[in-house]
């Protein structure tokens, strides 16, 4: 393999491995996407080109290809799949988008600039580096002329023509060269004002931050290293997550006030579509006329959905007497059912058996209560535990998350099996099991 030749401005490209549909698919979009290009480029075989794209595969011949690549220069990239572990290098991931084609060869064609490798040996190198025409006009071959991009803007000289004036054509074109050009007005004069520039920051210039370039590399593979500036700006002094909730009444009430000492009066709570509930500190209960699971909604109520008053003497007392009592245990294992949401409390080890010791009578429906309670009487691993009371091991988390927050469980470690011992220290953990 060699080195392409960089004589002309057309890129070349060749796919080596990949299926008859994978190549059609890929001559189709670099027809498709030839206005988009910003040079020529021409699919062909072999491997004097400037571009391989190579399927990827995990054999001999693609890894000699590739370090064969490496060794001379010459720019590779990997068709391969989307979930395909590409370690270093460019990638074209299935499906091949235009986009991709599109940001792969441009990054590519932009790696050698267009420039004659064998030149005259009267080539004036000092000039040509510059841009400028050689000094002296000397007779060489065809395929020794220098070309230049930028040609030499001085003045035209006059060109005679056979009667002895200046020639039509050359005066139309390049006007008299023996006129002076009128002066150039100067870009700045004395009545230039400046005007300070507005360094606010718009949506655009964000937008704008996010080159062509860096899309284009993030298309193939190859993207830099964007860490997001440490901001400078202090803290909010509402920066604290417990604070701002408080100071946005966003706290669950009812479990704010079963804390000790948050409430020392009998309370009554009430809102739209909630069943209205009576706090009794002093008694340590909780009085509603509907079932344990409607209060359910009390878990998240917050100050600003709630009201609250007082209520004391005959009123207490005939709520007392008529209406279901709750106490603050009841509570605190309904909220904990209500956060559980079907995940095994991570203090808990899902692999020991429990017992649940003194259970509930209320709420028998609620997440299969009282045939999970009924399967727990004894310490009894959790699936068997699902299996004996037909429920879902969502539900058994939820209902031993709840006893667990009341501490009405009994735990029984995993047994170890019989004739393995685990050695202490160092080499327990290197020795072969």
């Amino acid at each position: 393999m060699r080195l392409p030749s960089a004589m002309s401005s057309t890129r070349t490209l060749s796919i080596v491995g990949a299926s008859d549909e994978t190549s059609a698919h890929i001559r189709l979009l670099l027809r498709i996407s030839a206005p988009r290009l910003k040079q020529e480029w021409e699919l062909i075989e072999g491997e004097d080109v400037d571009l391989i794209l190579l399927e990827h595969r995990d054999d001999e011949a693609t890894k000699a290809l590739k370090a064969r690549c490496e060794s001379n220069g010459v720019p590779y990239a990997l068709l391969c799949e989307a979930d395909a572990i590409v370690l270093h290098g460019m990638a074209l991931r299935r499906p091949v988008t235009m986009g991709q084609v599109v940001a792969l060869l441009n990054t590519v064609g932009g790696l050698r600039e267009d420039t004659d490798l064998v030149t005259g040996e009267g080539t004036d190198f000092y000039n040509a580096d510059l841009g400028d025409q050689p000094a002296a006009a000397e007779d060489h071959h065809g395929w020794e002329a220098s070309t230049f991009t930028h040609r030499d803007l001085s003045k035209p000289t006059a060109v005679v023509n056979d009667e002895g004036g200046i020639d039509a054509f050359e005066l139309l074109v390049h006007g008299d060269p023996l006129v002076e050009a009128p002066p150039e007005d100067p870009l700045i004069t004395d009545t230039t004002t400046l005007v300070a520039r507005d360094t606010g920051e718009t949506a655009r210039s964000r937008l704008q931050r996010d080159t062509s370039d860096g899309n284009a590399a993030s298309l193939i593979g190859v993207s830099h290293l964007d860490v997001p500036a440490i901001s400078l700006e202090p803290l909010a002094s509402d920066s604290n997550p417990q604070k701002a909730a408080e100071s946005n009444n966003e706290e669950p009430i009812l479990p704010a006030l079963l804390r000790e000492g948050a409430q020392h009066s009998p309370v009554r709570l009430f809102a739209t579509g909630l069943p209205m509930v009576v706090l009794d500190p002093k008694a340590r209960s909780v009085y509603s006329a509907s079932p344990l699971q409607d209060l359910i909604p009390y878990a998240s109520a917050t100050t600003a959905d709630v009201g609250r008053s007082g209520i004391v003497g005959a009123e207490l007392q005939r709520v007392r007497d008529s209406q279901h009592a709750y106490t603050f245990e009841h509570m605190h294992w309904l909220f904990a059912l209500a956060a559980s949401r079907g995940r095994l409390n991570p203090k808990l080890d899902p692999g020991g058996s429990y017992a649940i010791v003194q259970a509930f009578t209320s709420a028998p429906e609620l997440s299969s209560h009282a045939r999970i309670v009924a399967a727990m009487g004894k310490p009894t691993p959790l699936h068997e535990v699902a299996h004996a009371s037909g429920a879902r091991m969502e539900e058994v988390f939820d209902i031993l998350n709840a006893y667990a927050a009341i501490d009405h469980i009994q735990y029984v470690p995993r047994q170890r099996l019989q004739g393995k011992t685990e050695k202490a220290g160092l080499w327990g953990l290197f020795s072969r099991k």
